[in-house]
């Protein structure tokens, strides 16, 4: 009995300690000189086009590690599902991948910036694997591990980011908000280094079965970026529908 404790208190000590950590990284934001605020909106779309295979589509702002500002970015892919291990324990999120034990992902990603007649261009190759377990007490946690194939203005490198996250469901009423917090690091071939940590609050809203509102802040510390601290705020609209059969 106090093994199983033990085991389920684990993730919760691992969340808590990303949560002090990210508390005290957003406290020092005003002590730091080369720091920046921007606002990050996008609207994604996800095509079940059946149990295990799902068709993505997404277009947002984000801020760019690699130049000194901003861009816009467009994304398709195509997820496939493994082992729906949590039916029936989730159903009022409309994000159905966090049904599944395992989700492998595969997207390909275009963004562009222009200013000053100087323009940047990305082309981006994905592949990822996201493992989930839920834990007693309806904790939700999961482990992406993400290679990236970038192309940057015909320059190609290799990244791999790995994000760990953990979230809960509560209920607002009628609706049922999703607070999560996660932690992300990322290994750059240019450096050969781990040069980026992300720090990410915030909570996802279902709105209706079909329709979900993802608000958050984000904490980025590069130290090879040209702007070595970036604080987001984030909002995300995720459609989701289904084909029929």
């Amino acid at each position: 009995m106090r093994e199983k404790i033990c085991k389920a208190s684990q993730p919760l000590r691992l969340i808590v300690t990303l949560l002090l950590i990210a508390c005290a990284d957003i406290s020092s934001v005003a002590q730091q000189i080369d720091s920046a605020l921007q606002f990050d909106p996008s609207v994604a779309i996800n095509l079940d086009i059946n149990e295990k295979v799902r068709a993505e589509f997404f277009i947002g702002h984000e801020d760019s590690e690699d130049i000194t500002r901003n861009r816009w970015k467009v994304r398709a892919g195509l997820s496939y599902r493994l082992k729906p291990l949590f039916r029936g324990r989730l159903n009022d999120d409309p994000e159905g991948d966090k049904r599944y034990f395992l989700v492998v992902k595969t997207n390909y990603e275009y963004s562009r910036t222009t200013l000053s007649n100087n323009t940047d261009i990305e082309h981006r190759l994905t592949v990822e694997v996201t493992p989930r377990h839920q834990w007693p007490g309806r904790l939700l946690t999961s482990d992406r591990s993400r290679l990236e194939f970038r192309w940057i203005n015909g320059l190609h490198h290799l990244r791999y980011r790995n994000r760990i996250r953990g979230e809960r469901p509560f209920k607002m009423g009628k609706l049922t908000a999703t607070p999560y917090i996660s932690a992300e690091a990322y290994w750059d071939q240019r450096f050969h280094k781990w040069n980026q940590v992300k720090f990410t609050g915030g909570a996802d809203i279902p709105l209706s079965r079909n329709i979900s509102l993802d608000t958050y802040y984000e904490r980025r510390n590069c130290i090879t970026c040209p702007a070595r601290h970036i604080n987001i705020l984030g909002v995300s609209l995720n459609l989701y529908f289904k084909l029929k059969h």
